[in-house]
């Protein structure tokens, strides 16, 4: 029994767990378009064209340190401001990254600059 999802009122899922990822991967490895622009909608508010206009401006490469997509082993990240949810552009995973903690840390590090 607990290889099977529950089901509505009969109960359990007639395919186990295991064969519904697989389906479920299988559909969204055939349609990776659907999937990146819902995901894109639903995290960042954006669709796929919105994001591939924004790359296009961007020359696929970072906003920050200009690397391009093609240099990097993984693509370019949405960044957003995580209080307005604003999209503010694509970066690469390591500034991504620096953003955060400096968004984190500004006031310490200010302090620490200025003495």
């Amino acid at each position: 029994m607990k290889y099977f999802y529950r089901c509505g009122i009969y109960g359990l899922d007639r395919i186990c767990k295991q064969c519904a990822r697989d389906k479920q991967k299988s559909y969204w490895r055939k349609h990776k378009d659907k999937a990146r622009d819902s995901q894109l909608r639903y995290n960042y508010g954006i669709s796929l064209a919105t994001w591939n206009e924004l790359f296009k401006k961007q020359k696929g490469r970072c906003t920050i340190c200009s690397r391009n997509q093609s240099k990097l082993k993984r693509e370019l990240v949405t960044d957003h401001d995580h209080i307005t949810g604003k999209v503010r552009g694509l970066l690469c995973r390591d500034c991504n990254r620096n953003l955060g903690w400096y968004e984190k840390y500004r006031n310490k590090i200010m302090e620490y600059l200025n003495g």
